[in-house]
């Protein structure tokens, strides 16, 4: 019964870990800053996605995926790339569509 209990509060520890980061991460995500760097890795990338090299002028239907989250909301220029939606969907296969 104490082992039980035991895994238990470890395992809130870890979720609660995990959704703060999300947490931090979702905020950022709607921040000025986010859209300000997001902006500057479009550029970079001229409007295309770097796996499968469609284009779009506008940025509309690409987004910037973190190859990490090491400096979040401090990123340098090489942290993120720009995908179109399905070339990020590929790079996140058990993430689910909302």
């Amino acid at each position: 019964m104490i082992q039980h209990i035991t895994r238990l509060i470890r395992a809130r520890k870890r979720n609660r870990k995990h959704n703060d980061f999300w947490r931090t991460y979702d905020t950022y995500m709607h921040s000025d800053a986010w859209k300000a760097y997001r902006k500057k890795v479009l550029k970079r990338d001229r409007y295309t996605c770097q796996r499968c090299g469609l284009y779009s002028p506008s940025g509309f239907g690409l987004q910037v995926h973190h190859r990490t989250y090491i400096r979040l909301g401090h990123e340098r220029l090489s942290d993120c790339v720009t995908l179109c939606i399905a070339c990020h969907d590929d790079q996140h296969p058990k993430r689910k569509r909302r």
